[in-house]
């Protein structure tokens, strides 16, 4: 069942995110993802909030990554299991990635799950699950208040007013591709931490239109004012080797996260990851010019512009300046 109607249902602003990270659905059907039936032991704690709310599972934890003001993502791997599913303190936006096909939910709803299919489970809310042969799924958590604001935010409702259904393997193509694009295909570290937020909260923006329904959005046609795009870059280049999130660049511009990244957008032509990404690489520049005297190493400059390792500084590097930073080196001399 597709539950996006016509183009009037559309989001504004979900296109550009999207056609940011690529053309989203010629991914769908010709991306090559990573071979997610390869369940990865990184020692996560089974204390945290997603991975509790499985009751009785051998539910495994592929990656993570904790987004701040009560999301988080989580990829799990399962095969085989039947899971009985309950979350007290979040609501969660489940998306099958791979597998699936012989999932049954065996409360209600008796249909089978497959890729690209979503489920909301508002917090609270119990349901049981046959899990049958290999899958791998994601799960987007949200609180409360989150969802509540980004609606007032973003579409002017009443916060009161917003109530999430449960959903039970319904197709949302548009979705789809941003989580496989935007979050599933990035590398889960902090120099994609904008990147996956960014998506996160359009992710959320367009599950509000679906489950509360079309209202005119508030809409801004402008880019920022020259007073706050200048005090946003300012902090930007004050903390570009730390992890700059997106509530807190909304923040400092005063304005909710969804129209901060449109309105930044606007005025700069790209979006705020993209900006920092280019930030720190003209920071690394600057440091390998300065290094013969500095006695530097690639190393050294990766940590320091907030890259997770050398290796990580040069595939960026790479993708904005076509050239590896040592070919940038050898150019100089």
């Amino acid at each position: 069942m597709n539950i996006i109607g016509e183009k009037d249902t559309y989001i504004p602003g979900l296109r550009f995110l999207v056609q940011s990270c690529a053309s989203f659905h010629s991914a769908i059907v010709n991306m090559a993802p990573r071979d997610y039936f390869v369940p990865m032991n990184r020692n996560h704690s089974t204390s945290q909030k997603g991975l509790s709310a499985f009751l009785n599972s051998n539910v495994r934890v592929v990656d993570k990554m904790t987004l701040g003001h009560g999301l988080g993502v989580i990829h799990y791997y399962n095969s085989n299991d039947q899971i009985f599913y309950e979350n007290p303190t979040q609501h969660t936006l489940s998306m099958y990635i791979k597998g699936g096909y012989k999932t049954l939910r065996t409360d209600k709803d008796k249909a089978y799950g497959a890729p690209g299919r979503f489920c909301l489970m508002p917090k609270d809310a119990y349901s049981s699950w046959q899990i049958g042969g290999k899958q791998n799924f994601v799960h987007l958590y949200f609180n409360d208040n989150y969802i509540k604001r980004l609606a007032m935010t973003v579409f002017d409702y009443d916060p009161r007013a917003v109530s999430l259904p449960e959903l039970t393997f319904k197709e949302v193509p548009e979705l789809e591709a941003i989580v496989l694009q935007c979050i599933l295909n990035q590398n889960w570290d902090e120099s994609n931490h904008l990147l996956i937020e960014q998506s996160a909260v359009t992710v959320l923006s367009h599950l509000i239109r679906i489950v509360v329904g079309n209202r005119p959005l508030k809409h801004y046609k402008s880019g920022l004012t020259p007073r706050v795009k200048n005090r946003v870059l300012d902090y930007m280049h004050a903390h570009y080797a730390g992890k700059v999130s997106l509530a807190e660049l909304a923040e400092v511009a005063g304005l909710s996260e969804y129209h901060f990244s449109r309105m930044f957008r606007i005025s700069l032509s790209q979006t705020p990851h993209q900006y920092l990404l280019e930030l720190k690489i003209e920071e690394v520049k600057k440091r390998i010019r300065k290094s013969s005297s500095t006695g530097q190493s690639l190393a050294r400059i990766a940590l320091d512009c907030g890259f997770s390792n050398q290796s990580h500084m040069g595939r960026v590097f790479r993708k904005i300046t076509g050239m590896t930073p040592r070919r940038f080196i050898q150019t100089r001399g």
